[in-house]
């Protein structure tokens, strides 16, 4: 889960559990909610991660 800040006209995303702002290849959006007072309930953001959990595979085909 990470934060995504409006800059510039531009979605920045920003993880502060790195501490170094940004984010990166470990990092896959599978769900965003705004989370205010308007949005459904956080849980049903989540609903959809539930069912992949398991389900994944990643396979790296380049690497820089």
């Amino acid at each position: 889960m990470w934060t995504e800040a409006f800059i510039a006209g531009e979605w920045i995303p920003l993880d502060a559990t790195l501490g170094r702002g940004g984010i990166g290849a470990a990092h896959l959006k599978m769900s965003e909610s705004a989370m205010d007072e308007d949005s459904p309930l956080p849980v049903a953001a989540f609903l959809p991660l539930y069912n992949a959990v398991g389900k994944l595979k990643i396979e790296v085909l380049k690497a820089e």
